[in-house]
């Protein structure tokens, strides 16, 4: 099986090789993941955050102009201090160093990604700013990611890095702390933590130390929490967002997925806590709470 996706890795970079002259087309591929994870493995700190569509419509309050709904698609509630915070968080990020901004890449409540992008674009520039853009999916546990190994680096890392783990997420996604062998897991509301962030910023900050590894699957806020963490620490941060929802929670939530719980059980089956196994649509394994 190793053999098999380090063969298959091989087949994609050459593929990749005439577009990785071309940074900017390199950075737009998944397969970029494997730059990321040298700089994991050799000891640096990263940053990866997500702006997508829902970031967006709340950045630049166009729901308000379109009578849109005032909420992502996960229930995520817009407001105005999380519009101006998202702001803040999206020029601080751009600028700090080995930090990788996932790009939005379909269309999606009516924002099409020129939009979207036009908008990041002047946001960034109007301060200064350029966008480190990289691939949306640069941490996804999509229909593809089963024919490559890099997904697999990544969980690897995870799970055998020395360095303090939180993971942050609602309580579907629980045995995620037991998946990663993480120290800490932080409980948010499945929707809306923004209402009462500083209340859940001071719990997250109150475990984090100097090279931890901060895991954010919370929404639209969580680049808001990545930017104020990495303001304190010299640490790394990941927004896996929905990845890890399958494995995680055994369920879809996002679509279409057409690979299914057992397909990740399979991929990932070498990394898994010993008798690993998830209940359909819950976080009912037992873990134990931080």
């Amino acid at each position: 099986m190793k053999i098999v996706r380090w063969y298959a890795l091989v087949l994609v970079l050459i593929s990749f090789a005439i577009a990785a002259q071309d940074d900017v087309a390199y950075r737009s591929q998944p397969v970029y993941l494997v730059e990321v994870l040298k700089k994991l493995k050799s000891g640096e700190n990263v940053t990866f955050a997500k702006f997508g569509d829902g970031e967006y419509l709340c950045m630049s309050q166009e729901y308000l102009r379109t009578g849109g709904e005032a909420h992502n698609c996960d229930g995520d509630q817009y407001h105005p201090w999380l519009s101006a915070a998202l702001k803040n968080a999206f020029v601080s990020l751009c600028k700090k160093p080995n930090t990788y901004i996932g790009r939005w890449h379909t269309i999606n409540s009516g924002a099409k990604p020129a939009a979207i992008d036009a908008y990041y674009i002047g946001c960034a520039r109007a301060h200064g700013a350029e966008i480190p853009f990289v691939s949306y999916h640069l941490i996804m546990n999509d229909d593809s990611f089963l024919c490559y190994p890099y997904m697999h680096e990544l969980v690897e890392f995870l799970v055998n890095t020395k360095r303090k783990k939180i993971v942050m997420g609602n309580a579907r996604n629980r045995p995620l702390k037991e998946l990663f062998r993480a120290d800490v897991y932080v409980e948010i509301p499945p929707r809306s933590w923004s209402l009462e962030y500083d209340t859940w910023k001071d719990i997250v900050m109150s475990h984090l130390e100097p090279d931890a590894i901060l895991l954010t699957a919370g929404g639209l806020c969580s680049k808001v929490l990545i930017n104020e963490v990495t303001n304190h620490y010299d640490m790394t941060c990941l927004d896996i967002g929905s990845a890890f929802d399958i494995i995680g929670g055994n369920c879809f939530s996002r679509s279409p997925r057409y690979h299914t719980y057992q397909d990740e059980l399979n991929y990932y089956h070498d990394l898994l806590p010993k008798g690993y196994h998830v209940q359909r649509g819950s976080s009912s394994r037992g873990v134990s709470p931080e």
